[in-house]
């Protein structure tokens, strides 16, 4: 800014002054009352706002948060800022005519104005061909396009002798043409996509190197195997990428799956798939047995699971290192692992080996909290896990934990530490007390803990929704409660518990809260689709047998999916033929072929380092070491053979209601007395002479049998 001592118009009021004016960015005079008032504003958006009224008054159709976003991407720094705020305020119309003569800035501000979509930008011609190019350097002080400034450059290459255009080479300072120097293998650098060492042909906007073949070659969806890769054969029609085409699938002639092919066949040689080519079949000249081995070559085959032995001890425990006695199990498991091909996949992927690693050294504790303190990656879940199996870590809950973060992160993102405070409160002692209570009860907590994290995270969108109203939880007004309830979403009902606790805590005003949306537990039941399912499970010999007993319990017996998950081998006995199932306090019967599924059991037995720990006491055990299946896992499998679980076990409750009273369907089928009466008033039906029923049957084991077969055929 510079002082000015004579009389002189202000720009801005348009007053005359005599004293004192300031030279702004703009270079208009202004007076000391108008500097004042632009001092207020941050410079960056006084300058901003200057350089997008300037565009608005020649386009006045084109939007301003288009021209801001623009300014902001060309102009990302103060200095920048100024410049293109100082060549804008001295001649606006730059923006108009497409002059070669404009600024860098300028020209930059002008192609991201058209790329972002807005009109009536005349863009950029050459100085030379007078071309709608992309502007580079200048030449007699007007900018060019590439080719006319390569044109410019003509001269004689020291190296070929050819009039071309050519450039100073940077080490021996001799022309030297583009042909010449993508001759020259010391300027070749690897291709960030197929990493072969070639001539730079471009670079991405991240300044890797791309050679001239994965340039050119385009990005297609692969019909062999449904990715997106760079196509190498189009013949008759599909699209076939590189890999696909080098390795096609077939059958393997060694283990006989279709897989695709690593090694074609040759004279008495059939096709290999990877995992048989990748080492041949000898005899270990360690351990004895025959098996694929690498060193052949070299008389001295060792076989993947003495390698794998060895390089557990190199990567884990070090030259030297001793093993300590907790890590012996774990050992001894990933070593004896069914496949020992899977082991070396999983130390040379899993994130959980460098972990494993710090915990072997003793960098890293070995204790909950502090594999806490590592993100929750599937890898780490999966490694608590097995140390669990293996007795290096105690026993723990992991739903609870699970719930005791989810509380956690809510309460850290909000931004008032108060709305933090009654939200850790809310969770702890409300929501993560209540299913303590339910754990202590034995009962299955997955369900609660889903239901729970959505409490604290519907409380902790009310906390905010409060807050972006200038409202707090002690401000609430019932005007706030109304606004909330009275959005069409049925999430908003969760926070109705949160506000209940509020008040019998006085963090609150005393509210009305409006009645609960409740929907009948019965929807609309349809009997005759009930038995389609019911046979199709019982008689289809498409699907896998564990889909037909979780099918089969959910449609015939009403069981919940928390229940099934929970069954354990130990719940299913055979007496003379007969197969029982302890859903309740007695054993039920189950009819054929039901029987014959469920002694197929356990479903897909836990193999892998898991497996070799721990061994499974789940009729339907889970990937992870002493888990089994997800209720959510399970829904998902029924629903893919055209199973709603919900309808379908509403409409099993509603029949067997009407079959028998409540007090049998409780204990029958694990159901509380007070639930299983209130389906039955649901279903209509009267068991006042139920006993007078039960006195006149003369073969009780007739009717078990009877009912049974009712149920489930």
């Amino acid at each position: 800014m510079t002082r000015i001592d004579r009389p002189f118009v202000c720009s801005r009021c348009g007053e005359r002054k005599e004293r004192y004016a300031y030279h702004r960015d703009t270079g208009r005079p202004v007076c000391a009352a108008c500097n004042s008032k632009d001092l207020a504003i941050p410079e960056s958006v006084a300058k901003t706002t200057a350089i997008a009224d300037a565009v608005m008054s020649l386009r006045p159709g084109i939007s301003r948060g288009l021209v801001v976003s623009a300014i902001e991407q060309v102009a990302p720094n103060r200095h920048a800022l100024s410049v293109l705020a100082r060549q804008v305020a001295v001649d606006p119309a730059v923006l108009t005519t497409g002059s070669s003569t404009s600024t860098k800035s300028v020209s930059q501000l002008i192609e991201a104005l058209l790329t972002a979509g807005a009109k009536h930008i005349q863009p950029l011609h050459c100085g030379s061909c007078n071309r709608v190019a992309k502007l580079g350097n200048r030449v007699g002080g007007r900018r060019v396009c590439n080719p006319c400034y390569r044109r410019t450059r003509v001269g004689v290459c020291a190296e070929c002798g050819e009039a071309r255009s050519v450039k100073v080479h940077k080490t021996t300072g001799r022309p030297r043409c583009r042909s010449c120097e993508h001759k020259d293998k010391s300027m070749w650098e690897a291709c960030s996509n197929c990493g072969v060492i070639r001539p730079v042909n471009v670079r991405t906007d991240a300044g890797a190197a791309l050679c001239v073949r994965c340039y050119e070659q385009p990005l297609d969806i692969c019909d062999a195997c449904g990715n997106e890769g760079r196509i190498t054969s189009r013949k008759d029609g599909e699209a076939v990428c590189a890999r696909c085409y080098r390795h096609p699938e077939r059958i393997c002639g060694r283990c006989g799956r279709m897989q695709r092919i690593r090694r074609r066949a040759t004279g008495d040689d059939p096709d290999l798939c990877h995992a048989c080519w990748w080492e041949p079949i000898a005899i270990c000249s360690r351990c004895g047995e025959e098996g694929m081995c690498n060193g052949n070559n070299q008389g001295t085959p060792l076989c993947l699971r003495c390698r794998l032995d060895d390089r557990l001890t190199g990567q884990v425990l070090g030259p030297g290192g001793e093993t300590p006695e907790w890590f012996t199990p774990l050992k001894e498991a990933i070593v004896g692992v069914g496949n020992p091909r899977s082991g070396h996949v999983w130390m040379s992927r899993s994130p959980a080996v460098a972990v494993l690693k710090d915990l072997v050294s003793g960098k890293l504790a070995l204790t909950h909290e502090a594999l806490d303190s590592l993100p929750q990656k599937a890898s780490i879940i999966h490694l608590r896990d097995l140390l669990i199996a293996s007795g290096a870590l105690t026993e723990r809950d992991p739903y609870i934990v699970r719930l005791e973060r989810t509380i956690k992160e809510a309460a850290a993102s909000l931004q008032h530490e108060d709305d933090g405070r009654i939200l850790r409160a809310f969770g702890t002692w409300r929501v993560l007390q209540r299913v303590r209570k339910r754990v202590e009860r034995g009962r299955e907590p997955t369900t609660a803990i889903k239901n729970g994290q959505q409490l604290v995270r519907e409380a902790a969108r009310f906390l905010t929704w409060l807050r972006l109203r200038d409202r707090s939880l002690a401000t609430c007004t019932q005007a706030d409660v109304d606004e909330w309830f009275a959005a069409e979403i049925r999430a908003r009902d969760r926070a109705r518990d949160f506000l209940v606790w509020a008040m019998k805590r006085r963090a609150t005003n005393d509210l009305r809260l409006p009645p609960a949306r409740r929907r009948s537990p019965v929807g609309p039941i349809d009997l005759d689709k009930r038995w389609r399912s019911a046979r199709r499970l019982l008689h289809d010999q498409g699907l896998d047998p564990a889909d037909r007993v979780v099918g089969a319990l959910v449609v015939i017996y009403a069981q919940r999916l928390t229940t099934i998950a929970q069954l354990t081998i130990e719940d299913v006995k055979e007496s003379n033929g007969e197969v029982f199932v302890r859903l309740g306090r007695e054993a039920v019967w189950m009819p054929e072929p039901l029987g014959e599924f469920l002694r197929q059991l356990p479903w897909r037995r836990q193999i892998g380092i898991a497996g070799k720990l721990k061994q499974s006491e789940w009729l339907f055990p889970g990937r992870q070491a002493g888990r089994h299946q997800h209720p959510d896992y399970l829904r998902m499998r029924l629903a893919g053979i055209g199973i709603e679980c919900i309808p379908a076990r509403n409409a099993a409750l509603i029949h067997l209601a009407t079959e028998v009273p409540a007090a049998v369907i409780a204990d029958m089928l694990g159901l509380h007395l007070g639930t299983a009466t209130r389906w039955v008033e649901l279903a209509g039906a009267k068991w006042t002479g139920y006993a007078a029923d039960r006195s006149t049957a003369t073969d009780m084991r007739v009717v078990k049998k009877g009912g049974a077969t009712g149920l489930g055929c």
